[in-house]
C-alpha cells in the first residue's frame, strides 16, 4: 500500500498502524533535518555540537485544510497528518534555527524558513509553562524562547501536553524527558554565551 492510500485509511478509519504511522513520520523528520542543513549550507559535523532538536506539533499545511489526529490505544500520544516541524542544530559559534511545514500523508513540504544565531546574539532565555482551555480540549504549552539583541525573539514550542480538566485546575508539571532538553540547552546556551 502507498503511503497517501495508508495515511487516509489510517486517519478516516479505525485501523492499526501506528507503527507505520511513525515510520513515515521519523522519514519526514529526517528529511526536515537533511533539508535544514541544505538550505543552510551546513555539513553534518557543522552541527555535532550537541544533538538536534526536532520538535513537531500539528498546524494546517495551507489554510483551509483540516488537521486530523488519531490518539493512541494508551491515550497518551497523539498522531496527527499535517503538522510544524522546527528543527534546531548546534554549531561551533552559531545555534541554526529551522521551521517548515509538513503533510505526513504525502511526504511534503513547504513554507521553509532558516535562520542563524550567533550564540553571542542571544541575550536572555525563557521557558514558558501555560495551561489553557481550547474548542474542548486542555492544553498545556511548554515553550523555549530566546530572546536575541534587536528586540528580535524566536519561540519553540516543545511541547503540547493534552490533559484532563481536572488535571488543569489542579496544576501541571513539565514532564521530566521535556525538562531534561530544557536543562540541556540551557547549559549548553550558558556555556556557549560564557557564563
Amino acid at each position: 500500500m502507498d503511503r497517501a492510500k495508508f495515511m487516509k485509511k489510517y486517519f478516516r478509519k479505525k485501523i492499526k498502524g501506528a507503527q507505520d504511522f511513525d515510520a513515515y513520520a521519523r522519514a519526514d523528520y529526517e528529511q526536515a533535518l537533511v533539508r535544514a542543513r541544505g538550505l543552510l549550507g551546513l555539513e553534518e559535523a557543522d552541527t555535532n555540537e550537541l544533538n538536534p532538536l526536532v520538535v513537531s506539533l500539528p498546524e494546517a499545511f495551507f489554510k483551509g485544510s483540516s488537521v486530523l489526529f488519531k490518539m493512541s490505544k494508551k491515550n497518551d500520544h497523539i498522531r496527527f497528518n499535517q503538522a510544524r516541524v522546527t528543527v534546531l542544530l548546534f554549531g561551533e559559534h552559531q545555534l541554526y534555527y529551522y521551521t517548515a511545514l509538513i503533510d505526513h500523508e504525502r511526504g511534503a513540504f513547504s513554507d521553509d524558513y532558516t535562520v542563524e544565531i550567533p550564540y553571542g546574539s542571544i541575550v536572555s532565555i525563557e521557558t514558558n509553562s501555560i495551561r489553557f482551555y481550547e474548542r474542548g480540549t486542555n492544553h498545556h504549552y511548554i515553550d523555549l524562547q530566546l530572546y536575541l539583541v534587536n528586540d528580535h525573539a524566536i519561540t519553540v514550542r516543545l511541547k503540547d501536553v493534552v490533559v484532563e480538566r481536572k488535571e488543569l485546575q489542579e496544576g501541571v508539571s513539565i514532564p521530566e524527558d521535556t525538562q531534561t532538553v530544557l536543562i540541556n540547552i540551557m547549559k549548553f546556551l550558558r556555556a556557549k554565551r560564557g557564563l
